[in-house]
């Protein structure tokens, strides 16, 4: 049963149901504990020409350095967004953090290197303070939010703290330093080749191996 994962929904009581399961279950083998298994980021690249849309959508991501934290990782992704200006967005996702930008065709090339700027080069002090206050009312305003967001949220700063409460999140932006973030600003780029998608007109959008040199 090692790796196996039950999904349900519409349980109206929670422990019959898990009760049942664990009868259903009874006489399976109990699997070995599960060991850590390594995973190598491959980036790669994805186009969808569409010219009518007038519009070129560009997303650039690499896997999250390791050993950051959720709060320097959020804290990161609003650098980026505040330290383009070329209407660049940062966002991060199960394990990456990346850059997005959209432009008319006639101004992709524009919004491609402010895109790239964004990402490798490191910002100023008042920009750093300024990603701190807004990733930290980002993950005050999760708890206010579903229960989905929530337990993300709780998740998140149990794995990296091991407790969870309003002074722990607090505390886990306040103690971010500037040296954390330029560091990992000069490594992002450079962990692995970059995952790169493109939707829209792509006349003037060119592959990722053009992007690559822009971000060296």
């Amino acid at each position: 049963m090692n790796g196996a994962i039950l999904a349900a929904t519409g349980i109206p009581d929670h422990k019959s149901f898990v009760e049942e399961v664990e009868s259903a279950f009874s006489e399976s083998s109990p699997g070995s504990p599960t060991q850590s298994v390594s995973f190598t980021f491959l980036g790669g690249e994805a186009r969808v020409h569409a010219p009518s849309s007038g519009y070129s959508h560009v997303a650039i991501a690499f896997p999250v350095p390791k050993g950051a934290s959720s709060a320097l990782v959020h804290v990161l992704k609003h650098c980026i967004s505040l330290s383009s200006s070329g209407g660049i967005s940062g966002f991060t996702s199960n394990g990456i953090i990346g850059a997005y930008g959209f432009a008319t065709s006639s101004n992709t090339g524009i919004m491609l290197d402010a895109l790239c700027s964004a990402l490798i080069t490191s910002p100023d002090s008042v920009v750093i303070e300024r990603a701190k206050v807004l990733a930290k009312a980002e993950a005050r305003f999760a708890l206010d939010g579903d229960s989905r967001s929530i337990a993300k949220a709780m998740s998140d700063f149990l794995l990296d703290t091991g407790s969870f409460s309003s002074t722990v999140i607090t505390d886990a932006y306040d103690v971010i330093t500037s040296t954390q973030i330029s560091n990992a600003f000069k490594t992002i780029t450079k962990i692995a080749p970059p995952a790169f998608a493109a939707v829209g007109d792509l006349t003037t959008v060119p592959y990722r191996g053009s992007i690559i040199s822009k971000l060296a």
